[in-house]
């Protein structure tokens, strides 16, 4: 191989990495979370869960829909796995279609430890809706590399900050 395609395969490689577009062969944070997005709208819970680490958590800033205030579970955080079960399972028994769709925004790693900002979009079609609900709004991943693998230790969002069905800014 000569020094001119080893230098710009090296430098597709990095630009790929960077922004999040690297398929999960490639073991990128960014690759992981939006493997576990992918496994969330192909109802695969277990796969989902798969990418947690052990221990990790999910914040929850404020319930992410409206209603849920009276039901939602108190305190700032709780087991991922298990909000991800909980959720996972009441979201596919009452609807016919959740897609979560990722834009990666920024990834930072450092060491072991990476954070990955994502933009998310999602359309979530009730059994007896005519009309899909859509919604946009900001998570922020945190991930650790444990045998070389990475790993979601936490994740962060910004979700009811809009409402149920209103359709997001494209």
């Amino acid at each position: 191989m000569t020094l001119r395609t080893t230098t710009t395969a090296a430098l597709v490689a990095t630009l790929l990495a960077l922004s999040g577009l690297a398929s999960a062969a490639d073991g990128t944070p960014a690759a992981t979370v939006q493997e576990f997005n992918a496994a969330i709208t192909g109802r695969d819970l277990g796969k989902a869960i798969a990418h947690f680490a052990d221990g990790a958590v999910q914040f929850t800033l404020r319930p992410a829909h409206a209603g849920m205030a009276a039901s939602a579970p108190q305190g700032l955080s709780m087991d991922l796995k298990a909000h991800w079960s909980q959720v996972g399972s009441l979201l596919f028994s009452v609807t016919s279609r959740y897609t979560r769709t990722p834009t990666i925004v920024d990834t930072r790693v450092e060491g072991d430890l990476a954070t990955v900002w994502a933009q998310v979009d999602t359309e979530t079609l009730e059994r007896n809706a005519k009309e899909p609900k859509l919604e946009r709004f900001a998570e922020v991943y945190l991930l650790v590399r444990k045998e070389g693998t990475w790993r979601i230790a936490g994740v962060a969002d910004n979700r009811g900050a809009t409402r149920a069905g209103t359709p997001p800014a494209r």
